[in-house]
């Protein structure tokens, strides 16, 4: 996975995602390379990686979300002070790699905003061979 970066997300996000309610991801530091790829941590309680989204061009502001999708609102006016939002075209789900095995096997640390997947040659490696299910 080329052009992927590494974000933490609270687990209350994921169903909104998965059922298609919450069609962007928003960010509040807008990365310097391309993004094609945003691999999903998510926080306490799970503590796990384990899905995968495929983005489109960001939405940056002053330009707004047309859609009708959670956050919309909130990102158009400012309101939810993130700059950035990527359209989510599909979402891959995989099987959940611990946190404990994340630090073990990859020397992974949580991501406080984000991290390039590349910084992590090795957790690269294993996610472009491992099997993914399309959600949506």
């Amino acid at each position: 996975m080329d052009n992927c970066i590494i974000v933490s997300i609270k687990p209350k996000f994921k169903s909104l995602l998965f059922s298609k309610e919450k069609i962007h991801e928003f960010r509040n530091v807008i990365p310097k390379k391309t993004v094609k790829y945003i691999c999903v941590y998510e926080t306490t309680p799970i503590k796990e990686l384990s899905y995968v989204l495929v983005v489109d061009e960001p939405i940056v502001l002053p330009n707004i979300i047309i859609e009708d999708t959670y956050g919309k609102e909130r990102f158009n006016s400012g309101e939810m002070n993130c700059k950035i939002a990527y359209p989510i075209i599909n979402i891959y789900e995989f099987n959940p790699i611990s946190l404990e095995d994340l630090k073990s096997n990859f020397n992974f640390i949580i991501p406080q905003s984000f991290i390039y997947l590349d910084s992590i040659p090795k957790l690269k490696l294993f996610l472009n061979n491992v099997d993914m299910k399309k959600i949506w």
